[in-house]
C-alpha cells in the first residue's frame, strides 16, 4: 500500500489503514507486476442468505364533494413507500472500495473477496446479491373534477397533480451513499395533468395540458462540473376529438404536441424522452366500424 498511500481518500483514509491492518496486510504491501498485468478471476453467484426486502407503504387520502357546488369534487391522496433491506449487487472493483472503506470489516462486502494468506494479493471475488439498498418515497396526489351541463353541449374539467415530496435511494446503506433524486429532471416536484373535455351528440373533443415543473439535472451540481445545471419547465397540449357518424361508425382525429414544443436544449435533456416530448407535432386519424 505504501507506493498508494498518498492516493487514499482523505475520508476514508483511517478506514482503509485499519481494515488492512485487521487483516494482516503491512502498510509496505505492494501487489506483484505479475499480479498487475493479469486478470483476476471472479465469480457471479447466489446468495443463500438473502432477506426478504420489507417494504413500509402509507397511502392515506379523501374526497370531498361539496354540497353548494354541484357535480365538483375534489381528492387528495398521501403516499409513502420505504424500502429496507432491498437487494443489490455490486462488481469486483466496487466489493473492494466498499469493504476497506466502511467502518470495520464487520459488513457484507468483506466476506465476498478472498485474498492469498501468504501474498496478501486478491484471488478472487464472488460478485454476490445483499440486502444493502434503502429506498425512500412520498409525495401527494390531487384531483379535481367538475362538469356543466348545457343545452348547447357538456363540459367537463379534470385536473391531476402530483407532488413528490421525496425521493431518495441509498444503494449499499452507507450515509455518505445516499442520493437524493427529488426535483431533478426525471423526478420533478410538481407535474400537472389538465382536461378540457366537450360533447354534444355524437361529437366529443378533449384539450389536454401537460405540464412539468422546472428541475435541475443534478442535485450534486457544482460549478466547477459544467455551466449548467437548471432545466427549465415544459407544457404540451393534446387535442383529439371523435364523432359517431352512425351507431356503428366512429371517425377519430387530432394533433399531438400541437405548438410543437420541443424538450430543453440542455446536454443529456434533449433526448430524453422519459421526461419531454421528443418527437414533436403530429396528427392522427382513425377510424372504427362495428359489424
Amino acid at each position: 500500500m505504501s507506493r498508494r498511500a498518498n492516493a487514499l481518500p482523505e475520508k476514508y483514509a483511517d478506514n482503509i489503514r485499519a481494515n488492512c491492518a485487521a487483516q494482516g496486510i503491512p502498510t509496505t504491501f505492494e501487489p506483484s507486476e505479475d499480479w498487475f498485468s493479469s486478470t483476476r478471476p471472479g465469480f457471479i453467484v447466489g446468495n443463500t442468505d438473502l432477506k426478504n426486502e420489507v417494504a413500509k407503504d402509507i397511502t392515506i387520502g379523501f374526497v370531498y364533494t361539496p354540497d353548494f357546488i354541484e357535480n365538483l369534487s375534489l381528492t387528495v391522496d398521501y403516499w409513502k413507500f420505504d424500502i429496507d433491506n432491498m437487494i443489490n449487487s455490486f462488481t469486483g472493483t466496487a466489493l473492494v472500495t466498499l469493504c476497506y472503506q466502511s467502518d470495520s470489516l464487520d459488513n457484507p462486502y468483506c466476506p465476498l473477496i478472498e485474498r492469498d494468506p501468504e501474498t496478501k494479493e486478491i484471488v478472487n471475488y464472488f460478485e454476490k446479491p445483499v440486502n444493502s439498498a434503502v429506498s425512500r418515497t412520498s409525495g401527494f396526489d390531487i384531483e379535481a373534477n367538475y362538469r356543466i351541463d348545457t343545452e348547447l353541449g357538456n363540459f367537463g374539467f379534470r385536473l391531476i397533480s402530483t407532488y413528490l415530496q421525496e425521493r431518495m435511494y441509498n444503494s449499499t446503506g452507507r450515509p455518505d451513499d445516499e442520493v437524493t433524486n427529488t426535483g431533478e429532471v426525471l423526478r420533478p416536484k410538481w407535474k400537472h395533468r389538465w382536461t378540457t373535455d366537450y360533447t354534444y351528440d355524437g361529437f366529443s373533443a378533449a384539450l389536454t395540458m401537460t405540464h412539468r415543473s422546472a428541475t435541475v439535472l443534478s442535485n450534486t451540481w457544482s460549478p466547477n462540473v459544467n455551466n449548467y445545471n437548471d432545466v427549465s419547465s415544459y407544457t404540451t397540449f393534446d387535442l383529439t376529438t371523435r364523432y359517431n357518424v352512425t351507431d356503428n361508425l366512429q371517425v377519430r382525429a387530432g394533433v399531438l404536441n400541437m405548438f410543437d414544443r420541443d424538450p430543453p436544449r440542455q446536454p443529456g435533456v434533449f433526448a430524453e424522452g422519459a421526461a419531454f416530448d421528443v418527437i414533436g407535432r403530429r396528427l392522427t386519424a382513425g377510424v372504427k366500424y362495428d359489424f
